[in-house]
């Protein structure tokens, strides 16, 4: 059966003043620090407790501690900089209102390894939660406003900060906000092929069947390893091998439609404009009698994603579709605190799947000796119920496959919700480029319209306070 828990996506909020955009071409210029010292148990008070050193990435040329503010990226499921360079928005909006940008690095992720090179081993796994990872962030920026040397010079007291993240980085933000929110003024959250073509989802659909059958034999397994150019150390060598494959062929398609831009982009992997239409386009014949056209037509849909330049002579199965993100990591949060059931009832281009919470609970024991906690984001976060929040914006794209998990209504007066036409994942966080949509230009204005009025109001509730 499908059950999917409310998942918020990311956006920014603040009260309207002046309103520009600025441009901030990249690449982006950012100095990396480490903040020394941080607990890897914020929970314990045990004396002995291990601390680490968390990695920052921060550039505050533009900064004015009178007008600016500290906008402050919450780090995800990934190395920072792959972030960094990927949020143009921050940089932009930057420039024009003389504010610090602040990228910091989710513990277990990247080059933030709490434990070193043990830190996956069983024993410390248990400190990678995201109530860990959101005091990593409260902790240090408390230090950033004390006035320690190291910190960037002439921050204020009353320097208000903006917390910004997309996808889990988005939950991170809003869940800042909630749990943190006087430290964080306020944050922005941010969170398809059947719109294109027809014979694409046809095709897609209609080859999950063709490659089972692919798979059951060792001479019909040579032309399936043949015509997908797999290396040879990445052969489908087993009728076991299909699953993995279909799994594969799955994320591809789900990387696509979150990555579908209307300009060439290297996020994921280096792709085209709107790659998801393109990809549809390399779809030539695909008759469902044919077994050779269908999985050529697959091969030629996913070279797309995975070799658009070129440059690949073959490819690797197996290998992981984004491999920029920290996959060990997200696997282990996904078995504990992350939930998020993924199944298909037919009604789509996918196969037909089930999601079981035992045999889901099971295998993660098998691999974590962990169990999930399917409800415990809703308890510790309040899930949709927001009704008491304040100051958040959550933003998705209509085109965005997490979309469907978002936070899509307002919840009252500041806590709002955009949702951008044509917008793929993260679309509004990206940098302004000249074939940006007019959709996501007025949704850019109305982020930073709140931005500034959180901005005003976290000065003059200081000033009046203190």
């Amino acid at each position: 059966m499908c059950r999917f828990p409310a998942i918020p996506i990311l956006t920014i909020v603040l009260p309207s003043i002046h309103i520009s955009l600025g441009y901030w071409p990249p690449p982006y210029q950012y100095d990396t620090r480490w903040f020394n010292g941080m607990p890897a148990d914020h929970f314990s008070f045990d004396a002995d407790d291990q601390t680490f050193s968390l990695r920052y990435l921060v550039n505050d040329t533009f900064f004015n501690p009178d007008y600016g503010a500290i906008f402050f990226y919450c780090g995800n499921e990934g190395d920072i900089t792959l972030f960094a360079n990927n949020t143009g928005f921050l940089w932009d909006i930057a420039v024009t209102h003389d504010s610090m940008v602040i990228f910091a690095e989710h513990r277990y992720y990247g080059h933030t390894m709490p434990f070193g090179d043990k830190s996956f081993a069983p024993e410390n796994l248990g400190k990678l939660t995201s109530e860990q990872a959101l005091a990593d962030y409260a902790v240090f920026l408390e230090w950033l406003k004390s006035g320690n040397d190291g910190v960037p010079k002439n921050l204020k007291p009353s320097t208000p900060v903006i917390a910004f993240g997309g996808s889990y980085g988005g939950m991170l933000a809003a869940w800042m906000r909630i749990k943190y929110p006087h430290i964080i003024a306020g944050n922005k959250v941010t969170n398809v092929f059947g719109r294109y073509d027809h014979q694409c989802t046809s095709c897609i659909k209609n080859s999950w069947s063709t490659l089972r059958k692919f798979a059951t034999t060792e001479n019909v397994r040579r032309y399936l390893n043949a015509i997908f150019k797999f290396c040879p150390d990445s052969q489908v060598t087993h009728v076991d091998n299909a699953t993995r494959l279909v799994n594969w062929l799955a994320d591809i398609y789900g990387n696509l439609a979150m990555i579908n831009y209307p300009y060439e982009t290297n996020f994921l992997n280096p792709v085209p404009a709107w790659p998801v239409k393109e990809a549809c386009k390399r779809i030539r014949k695909c008759s469902p009698e044919s077994h050779l056209d269908v999985i050529t037509s697959i091969h030629d849909l996913i070279s797309v994603f995975l070799n658009y330049t070129g440059s690949k002579s073959c490819f690797t199965f197996a290998e992981d579709s984004a491999p920029s993100l920290g996959e060990s990591g997200w696997d282990y949060q996904a078995c504990t605190e992350m939930i998020m059931p993924m199944c298909n009832q037919g009604y789509t281009m996918f196969e037909e799947s089930d999601w079981n919470l035992t045999a889901y609970s099971n295998d993660c024991y098998n691999k974590y000796k962990a169990r999930p906690r399917p409800n415990w984001a809703v308890t510790e976060y309040g899930g949709p119920r927001l009704k008491y929040a304040s100051n958040i914006l959550f933003s998705n794209g209509d085109l965005d496959p997490w979309s469907g998990g978002g936070i899509l209504h307002n919840i009252s007066e500041s806590v709002v919700s955009i949702l951008v036409k044509d917008g793929a994942h993260h679309y509004d966080l990206r940098g302004k480029h000249p074939k940006d949509t007019p959709y996501v230009r007025n949704a850019r204005k109305t982020e930073v319209s709140y931005i500034l009025s959180w901005m005003k109001e976290y000065r003059n509730f200081y000033r009046e306070k203190f």
